[in-house]
């Protein structure tokens, strides 16, 4: 799962986030850097990740978050449900 957070204030939370996932053996990168949110959303698309999630202050705020599937479907899910629903999808892949 790639995280891109928007701006620099969101970046502790995604990284909160990242080590969430790698603890339960999620593989998941940060995106950030001084490019424009577009540039970075891109970059990490490039890569190909399962996943793309940006993270803003709508985000953090609702706990509801937004990702990206790789054919391009947005699925909502809440802050507690991701980590469960990704373990569940690798389970299911292997």
């Amino acid at each position: 799962i790639a995280i891109v957070p928007v701006k620099n204030e969101h970046l502790s939370v995604a990284e909160e986030l990242r080590k969430q996932l790698h603890a339960n053996d999620v593989r998941s990168e940060t995106y950030f850097s001084n490019d424009s949110l577009g540039k970075r959303i891109h970059g990490a698309k490039i890569l190909k990740p399962p996943y793309v999630l940006v993270l803003g202050e709508k985000e953090i705020a609702s706990g509801e978050y937004m990702l990206e599937l790789r054919n391009g479907e947005k699925v909502s899910i809440s802050k507690d449900e991701i980590i469960p629903k990704l373990l569940k999808e690798i389970k299911n892949r292997t």
